[in-house]
């Protein structure tokens, strides 16, 4: 029995039990010590089974829009498990398998949420759907294998080779310029980023040595998505509406979004006396052949970046910075926004299919999807030129049916810094930062004339790809990392705009300056660790003024002083492997927020501008943006065995 169990675990982490005449020994005596639930082995080989638990709640009030509405607030506690296994055998082959479950208590859609699929009546599109499971399943969230190059190949053995492939941690720098957290949420670029990991991409890593203990090398290679993995997908007419693709609509092979990443460590120097200086010099590549600007697949992007990284590590003092630049370019395509939608008829009550941009040349309401007209739009000539142009005598293009396709050119910038001066060997420590990325409005979104979108041009905001940076040693709890505030671009011009403010988010238009101390002391005779920040943050490009009463944005730019923030967090082993923490943060919005106030971000946002008084700006009643100060509390329970 006791045999069938532990073959058992080593099929979890993938590495098959070898026939043996030594039974493999359990080690119960290596739970305290090692913080391990169970360890197993003998002289072939070894393993181990570790459980982790988080149970936190968090308090949140004027987080969301820093409106005085006492809607804006929320609170909820949450749980994640993460059981990890790991085996290593011969000293030459390890594996790893990490399974995570999580959710917020009492919300049954927080556990598994499926992604979103359209929905057709008839010919047309009728919105999106998804789904959720309300039952607590694990996923994977890290499985890989690590081996030796040099024992596989049989090669010299003075310069260690490896190669790991499956999905694991891996990032440039601190994670800014290409971090680990896989696609989870958009940009507005539509690169994905987010510093809550529940899965790492697959892929595979070559590292090794290039001069044992002073330079080392890392080669990574990740597949983000592939929409060419079966014969459906292949041929999926993504391209219909591509203007010039009516013949060719297909997908065709090789819809590969691929990373390709590698980095030098190089250790300058490592006496103890002095410290240790570590310079990483890497450069990282990401083809994204279908990115969605306004249509499944309407642009593709080819992003490099270039960076340097340095940490030095002494015995007083701690310092790190990194540099980074963005190169490449975001092509977007010349595509037609006629689209077959749902929609009642106001004549007789019924619902039927319509196109979005092709009107009737009498009356100009939208033309109803009828046989006669499907033969002639589908056979009409295509591209800008013929914007608001009559079709036949019966049906007429809208102004702004047809996008003149247009490259954005990538010119992003970014540089960090921070250090600590050390006291009391490191126990108390005084902390300091500096970071700027370089920041523009969305090239993709002219809200007042698409038009004027639709050119060629240069895009100076830094994109961080998957990052997860929030902060090495001064961490932000509000502006960087998952729990940003809201940073609008600029608006409309008038309530005639064609949308709203695009929001940005993460390392990008961004200044901000910081410090505090890090301190390693006892309380109540258990070790704690106390540490205290304040940042003040601003824009690195302005954006425009907004006038809530008249609501329209001015020609007049807003400060760009987002504000301050102030952030403590106490973390206390109680016993063992059990660790409490608290957290609490306070949110100052700066000029930059009375300049913007009242600026909606929807419909329902823009709706509700019209109960303000005529008179002034009040919104304690309706949910939009403000200037009170945000609060979040944070307290919890980390538990390791």
């Amino acid at each position: 029995m006791k045999l069938r169990l532990i073959a058992y675990v080593y099929a979890l982490v993938g590495v098959t039990a070898i026939a043996q005449d030594k039974e493999l020994v359990v080690k119960p005596s290596a739970v305290k010590k090692s913080a391990k639930l169970m360890s197993f082995g003998n002289d072939k080989g070894s393993g181990e089974i570790s459980l982790t638990n988080i149970t936190e709640g968090t308090y949140a009030k004027h987080t969301e829009l820093f409106s005085a509405s006492k809607l804006d607030q929320y609170f909820n506690a949450k749980s994640s498990w993460n059981m990890t296994f790991k085996a290593q055998v011969d000293e030459w082959i390890e594996a790893k398998l990490a399974l995570r479950t999580k959710a917020t208590w009492g919300t049954e859609t927080s556990i598994i949420t499926t992604t979103e699929s359209s929905v057709k009546i008839g010919d047309g599109l009728a919105g999106d759907h998804k789904h959720f499971v309300s039952k607590l399943v694990p996923w994977v969230k890290e499985a890989w294998i690590d081996f030796s190059l040099n024992k596989a190949l049989g090669i010299d053995e003075s310069l260690s080779h490896h190669m790991k492939v499956g999905s694991f941690d891996f990032k440039l720098g601190r994670g800014i310029s290409l971090g680990a957290a896989y696609a989870t949420s958009g940009g507005i670029l539509g690169f994905y980023s987010s510093s809550v990991i529940d899965q790492y991409a697959f892929g595979s890593l070559i590292y090794g040595d290039i001069y044992k203990d002073k330079l080392s090398y890392n080669f990574y290679t990740a597949m983000l998505e592939n929409s060419s993995d079966k014969f459906s997908r292949v041929n999926e007419p993504v391209y219909a509406s591509a203007v010039g693709h009516r013949e060719k609509p297909q997908r065709g092979p090789g819809a590969l979004n691929l990373v390709v990443a590698s980095n030098l460590k190089w250790t300058v120097m490592d006496p103890s006396e002095l410290g240790k200086l570590t310079v990483e010099p890497y450069v990282m590549f990401n083809h994204a052949p279908e990115q969605k600007i306004e249509f499944t697949a309407d642009a593709s992007s080819r992003l490099a970046t270039f960076g340097l990284a340095t940490e030095f590590v002494g015995n007083r003092f701690e310092w790190g910075c990194e540099f980074a630049a963005n190169a490449g370019a975001q092509k977007v395509l010349s595509w037609d926004r006629n689209q077959i939608t749902v929609l009642r008829d106001g004549n007789d009550g019924a619902v039927k299919n319509f196109y979005s941009h092709v009107k009737m040349v009498s009356g100009g309401a939208k033309a109803l999807v009828i046989d006669t007209a499907k033969t002639a739009v589908n056979s009409s000539a295509q591209g800008i030129a013929f914007n608001g142009k009559a079709i036949d005598g019966t049906y007429i293009n809208a102004d702004d049916r047809f996008r003149a396709g247009y490259t954005n050119k990538y010119k992003g910038l970014m540089f960090i810094s921070d250090g600590a001066w050390c006291f009391n060997e490191k126990k108390f420590k005084l902390v300091g930062t500096f970071g700027w990325a370089t920041g523009d409005e969305d090239p993709n979104a002219n809200l007042d004339d698409l038009a004027d979108s639709e050119v060629d041009g240069d895009y100076q905001g830094f994109i961080g790809l998957q990052e997860v940076y929030s902060g090495k040693r001064v961490p932000s709890f509000f502006v960087i990392g998952s729990t940003d505030v809201v940073r609008p671009l600029s608006s409309p011009s008038s309530l005639k705009g064609l949308g709203f403010a695009t929001k940005t988010s993460h390392f990008t238009n961004l200044v901000f300056v910081g410090g505090g101390y890090d301190w390693k002391t006892k309380l109540l005779g258990k070790s704690c660790t106390v540490r205290s920040n304040t940042l003040s943050y601003w824009q690195d490009k302005a954006t425009k003024k907004y006038d809530a009463l008249a609501k329209k944005s001015l020609d007049t730019y807003a400060s760009k002083h987002l504000g301050v923030e102030f952030n403590s967090s106490l973390r206390v082993t109680l016993m063992g492997e059990l660790v409490g923490y608290t957290s609490a943060g306070v949110f100052v919005p700066g000029q930059h927020y009375y300049d913007i106030k009242g600026k909606p971000l929807s419909s329902s946002q823009l709706k509700a501008l019209d109960s303000i008084d005529t008179t002034g700006f009040d919104d304690t009643n309706v949910p939009i943006i403000g200037t009170t100060p945000s609060i979040v509390l944070a307290w919890g329970l980390e538990l390791s065995f």
